[in-house]
This record gives C-alpha cells, structure tokens and sequence, in this order.
C-alpha cells in the first residue's frame, strides 16, 4: 500500500492539473482559431499566391502591364471580401491573356457573389480560351438564367453548340442573336455554316449574300457560298464563285464580335501592340469608330508615338471629322515634322475645311523634303492649279 503522503502528493497534483487544464484548453482554443481564421482569410482570398504573381510578372514584361497586375492583386489581398475587388484582379488577368490564374480568380469572385451574371459570363469566356468548351457552355446557360437579354449570350452559345455537332439547337441560338443584332456579319457568318452542316443550302444561301454584299472578298464566305451552290445543283453560280475565291484580294477576315463585357475587360490591357493590332482588324471591316477607340488606349501605353497619332487621325478623316483629323495630324508631327505621309493626310483634311493656304504649305513642304515624291505629286498639281486660279 502506498503511504498516506504519497497518496495526499497524488491529490494535489491531481487537483492543480484539474484546475490547469481548463485554461490550457482555452488558450489552444483561442489559438486554433486563430489560425483557423488566418487560413480561412487567406483561402477565401484566391488560390493565385504572392509567388504566382511574381512568376507571372517576371521576364520581359511591359512596366504597364506589371504595375496593372500587381497593383490589382494589392488590392484584392487587402480586400478579401469585395466582390469587386475580386472580379477586378480576374479581369485584369485575363485582359492579359492569363487565362489560367484568371479563371481561378473568377470563381474566387463568384463564390462572394454566385448571382453576379458578368462574373460567370467572363468565367465561361476564359474557360472557352483553354480549351474547357464543356464547362464554358455550362456557364453561359447560367448566364443565360440570369440575365436572357444580353445578346452576345446568344452567339457564343450557339457557337459552342455547334461545335459540340448539336447543329439544330445551335442554329436556334443563332437566330435568336441575330433577332437582337440583325446587321452582325460575324453572327452572320455563324448561322451560315450552321445551316450549311444542317443542309439547309438555301438559308444558309440567304445569310451568306448579306455577309458578301458587305465584305465581297471574305474567303471564308465566299467559299461556303460555292458549298452552297454546287449542293443546291446551281453549276453557273458555283463557276462564277469558283473564279473569284482566285481573284486577288480574297482574304480571311475575323469579324469582331460587339460584346461590352469583353470589350470591359479588353480595355484593360495595356499592351499597345495588342491594340494596334485590334485597330487594324476593325480598319479592314471600315469599323472606324472602333479602331479609333483602339488606337488611343495605344496611344496611352506610347504617347510618343507618331504613327499611331497619325492613324487617329486617318481614321477622323474617314468619319468626315476634319478638325478632330487635324488636331492629330499636328500632334504627330510635333513629335516628327519630317513625317511626309501626315504632312500629305493634314493638307487633304486642310482642303475640307476651307484651309487651301496652309494644304499648299503642307504640300510644298513635303517637296523639300522629298523632292521626288509620288504620293503627293497629284495633290500639288490640284493645289498649284487652285493658286493660279486665286491670283
């Protein structure tokens, strides 16, 4: 038997761990959730971390591009909660391509907002870029519940229809976009090969003339219309489209597709390339207003640059907005006054607005500064004909 005192001994101990315990149990308590908060924040925040950023902005990258992406992600770290925050960091990702980190940023801001229609419209758009046709048809149906009145909604998933071989529900989607934007080749276009597949030759027939009568040298249609007329048994009107897809000037043309959402996040990107490049696809379909708004955002990542001013300033002319063509025309040149092809577009823009004097000034410079130019050789002879004339 133990002895009393190594018994009462026992006691005691036992009595301080009883008493101990409670509050030990409480720290730990307090501690795990702590950390638990901690972990919780951080994973609700976003699946891309502090490294995947500094992978994404390292190499040689634009400073523009850097700041824009890093500053983005600042911001959303300090604001896990903000849905906007959120979808901003998603945007700014995917305006740059980064489709992959996008797409998990998306869904970091769908989950603090899962009835935001943008959030999952510009979720299935990225998931289209990477190849997950599946899951981005998934998410333009819930776009399509939550809001069926935006039009692009329709074309893209039409579009994912088709390829997916479900033709007749994709030439329904189809027809319902093109109720909202009747004048959209790219839509156009769309429904045309649909009808195609679905050997509907003569609708299809109807949909490819109006692309054709606004873009007559678009290989792509030019080349289902001669499907077309050799399946509905039409051997002269296949001849006659057989010759012209030999013609010079036939070309594949990438219609743009007016969505604003996408357009939102585009905007975002401050890759001048990339917009110049943009400009000049919506130059080839005389979308001018288009092009414009392109080459201004370039014209904010290079200020300096003379050739995108000039372009601006084309594009005003084509719109029959002299003053405003000018105004960038004397922008470029600031920058390069030995610039003879904006010394040419100034003086024509002159002319319109009544400015025969400074066009002749314009003109004459660009003889001594090219004294065997051919471009403006037609202009001097019109304008030294309008002097003679005023003297």
């Amino acid at each position: 038997m133990e002895s009393k005192s190594s018994v009462d001994l026992w006691r005691r101990r036992n009595k301080v761990t009883h008493q101990i315990n409670p509050f030990l149990q409480l720290r730990i308590l307090i501690l795990l959730v702590i950390f638990s908060s901690i972990f919780i924040t951080t994973k609700s925040f976003s699946q891309i971390t502090q490294e995947d950023i500094q992978t994404l902005t390292s190499g040689e990258i634009a400073l523009p591009v850097k700041k824009a992406i890093l500053g983005s992600y600042s911001f959303a770290k300090d604001s896990p909660s903000d849905f906007k925050v959120q979808l901003q960091l998603a945007k700014v990702l995917a305006s740059h391509d980064l489709h992959k980190w996008a797409q998990l940023q998306y869904m970091e801001a769908i989950k603090l907002n899962p009835d935001n229609m943008e959030a999952h419209y510009l979720n299935g758009i990225s998931l289209e870029l990477l190849g997950e046709s599946e899951s981005s048809l998934a998410e333009y149906q819930k776009c399509a519940v939550l809001d069926p009145d935006y039009a692009p909604l329709s074309f893209r998933i039409g579009e994912l229809l088709g390829r997916a071989g479900k033709i007749e529900a994709s030439v329904e989607y189809l027809k319902k976009y093109l109720q909202r934007r009747p004048d959209c080749v790219a839509g156009q276009r769309r429904l045309a090969q649909s009808l195609v597949t679905a050997e509907r030759y003569t609708e299809a027939k109807e949909y490819l003339s109006k692309v054709l009568l606004v873009h007559p040298n678009e290989k792509i249609s030019l080349t289902s219309m001669a499907t077309v007329q050799l399946r509905l048994g039409n051997m002269e009107e296949l001849a006659e489209y057989q010759k012209l897809l030999t013609e010079d000037g036939v070309e594949n043309i990438a219609f743009s597709l007016t969505d604003a959402l996408e357009f939102n996040v585009e905007i975002l990107n401050k890759s001048p390339n990339i917009w110049i490049t943009k400009s000049e696809e919506f130059d080839k379909t005389k979308q001018f207003s288009c092009a414009i708004v392109c080459l201004k955002i370039a014209n904010e990542g290079r200020p300096n640059d003379p050739v995108v001013l000039d372009r601006i300033g084309r594009n005003y002319f084509r719109l029959r907005k002299y003053r405003k063509a000018v105004r960038y025309f004397n922008r470029s040149l600031s920058i390069d006054g030995s610039r003879t092809i904006t010394l040419h577009n100034r003086a024509l823009a002159f002319i319109e607005i009544g400015k025969i004097q400074s066009a002749i000034q314009d003109v004459e410079l660009i003889f001594v500064l090219e004294p065997d130019n051919n471009r403006s050789s037609a202009l001097k002879k019109q304008l030294d004909a309008v002097n003679r004339d005023r003297r």
